[in-house]
């Protein structure tokens, strides 16, 4: 077996928002009392669920947040420009694209035996939100289309085909990382503080391959249980607990579904995989997941167990024995891909005034909801970061993303800046690449939120380096932001 191993010094998040009132949640258990459940690990719930099935289907494809900007988008690529919510999806059977489609499908939908599939969706409380509908095709390599009606209140995609890998463009891409690989990763900042010292190094294991319009997914399980009585006391340390679960790293309801049709499959196999990775074991355990409740009077957890995908809501009310539940973290990683195993980035240095928190660092996150913000008290001083990759790359370009709330401070983007590097860290500064917006108005970062725009470096003789700073000298405001900065290979 292949070990891949890398570091990630900066995966940080923004901490849950605790209030008085019941959080807007995207499924509600109805039963006779939400104080007690009796429901134990691996049999089957008392309670009937509904979902809210337009948030489920959503949320399956690319999640968003409560502000409707993208979390993460799990499936589906934009093949043609000028039609980017039209997303595609490579397979190599009719049946392997129906599969998938079903599972997009809150449980609590009635779906018919044979195409075509048409699912009525409605929310908790039994709203119509429109039909999605599944058909086959046979043109051109489609072997299936899925359709919304009129009004149905999808974000950022409206339609997805599947595609045969034989007809994808350049044909189906060849996986760098197979099922079973396993990576390291270590786990740093404040949403992983109060996991125990020798859980913030981990093993992750690759339960899918990269696929065509699909991303790769690598999970990893602690090796210690956790729970709001132990190791999470509910009132002096409830949002340590919460910045865990609500994390980007901690599946929602539905990606937890997703994960547990994977290691359904093939669930012998993946055992052993697990086993092998040394963290908590995947048999027999039940794993928080990130949706969890809070009234005025109680407060509630999700969990799931991963061997049925039955998942349990775990009532936290102020007596002892509601501190019984003792169950693993199993976190996920969606994004990798073996460019990005190669330029993990760790910042070492930087600007230091920022506002909120929101320093540097988190430019290296894969999390464009977090930014780097700074301002200057004069107008000659510049802004920088340096930062170093796991090892030597040779990058033929960057991305920069603009932050969470561009739209509305739009003359924060850098207008002047400039990108240096080195191979070895006692050499000398080698200007990469240097843009100056005023001269080339081409260059300029998009006034619209969390979007990208990429830049080549000029890099003929292809030297690598492993030691880089970025230096950030004007912008439009006396202040600047961010919100990620990735390599392109």
């Amino acid at each position: 077996m292949r070990k891949l191993h890398f570091f990630n010094n900066s995966m940080k998040t923004a901490a849950a928002v605790c209030c008085s009132l019941l959080l807007a949640t995207s499924f509600i258990a109805c039963k006779d009392s939400d104080d007690n459940n009796d429901s134990k690990p691996g049999e089957e719930p008392e309670e009937v669920v509904t979902y809210d099935d337009l948030a489920y289907f959503q949320n399956c494809i690319i999640e968003v947040g409560e502000n409707g900007n993208i979390i993460a988008q799990y499936v589906g690529e934009a093949l043609f420009a000028d039609d980017p919510q039209h997303l595609y999806i490579g397979v190599d059977t009719y049946e392997e694209a129906e599969a998938m489609f079903r599972q997009w499908i809150a449980p609590d939908v009635k779906l018919a035996t044979t195409a075509p599939l048409i699912a009525q969706l409605t929310d908790h409380e039994g709203k119509e939100q429109g039909t999605i509908t599944f058909t086959k095709s046979t043109e051109g390599g489609h072997v299936a289309e899925v359709t919304a009606s009129v009004g149905t209140q999808l974000k950022h995609f409206n339609k997805v085909s599947f595609l045969l890998n034989s007809a994808w463009p350049h044909n189906a891409a060849t996986p760098t990382h197979h099922v079973g690989d396993i990576i390291n990763v270590t786990l740093s900042g404040p949403t992983f503080d109060r996991l125990t010292e020798d859980d913030h190094k981990l093993n992750f294991v690759c339960i899918q391959e990269e696929r065509n319009g699909q991303k790769p997914i690598f999970v990893g399980i602690t090796r210690h249980g956790y729970d709001r009585g132990n190791n999470f006391d509910r009132w002096t340390e409830q949002k340590n607990f919460t910045n865990l679960q609500k994390s980007s790293y901690c599946p929602s309801l539905e990606r937890a579904t997703a994960i547990s049709n994977i290691l359904k499959s093939r669930w012998d196999s993946y055992c052993i995989y697990f086993d092998n990775a040394g963290g908590g074991k995947l048999r027999d355990d039940c794993f928080w997941i990130n949706d969890n409740h809070k009234g005025l009077i109680y407060g509630y957890d999700e969990y799931m167990y991963f061997a049925t995908g039955l998942h349990y809501g775990a009532n936290q009310a102020t007596t002892s024995k509601d501190h019984d539940f003792q169950f693993h973290f199993l976190l996920r990683i969606d994004w990798l891909s073996d460019s990005q195993v190669s330029a993990m980035l760790s910042p070492t240095k930087g600007s230091g005034k920022c506002g909120g928190g929101e320093s540097y660092e988190n430019i290296f996150d894969n999390n464009t909801k977090t930014k780097w913000f700074s301002w200057r008290d004069s107008g000659d001083e510049v802004w920088f970061v340096e930062f170093n990759s796991r090892y030597p790359i040779v990058p033929k370009g960057y991305k920069l993303f603009t932050g969470n709330d561009t739209q509305y401070y739009p003359g924060r983007n850098p207008t002047k800046w400039k990108l240096f590097g080195k191979y070895d860290e006692t050499d000398e500064w080698k200007l990469l690449d240097e843009r100056d917006t005023d001269k080339n108005p081409a260059d300029a970062l998009p006034a619209a939120n969390e979007t990208e725009k990429s830049f080549t470096i000029k890099n003929e003789d292809d030297d690598d380096y492993q030691y880089f700073r970025l230096e950030i000298s004007d912008s439009k405001d006396a202040a600047i932001q961010l919100s990620e900065f990735m390599f392109i290979y």
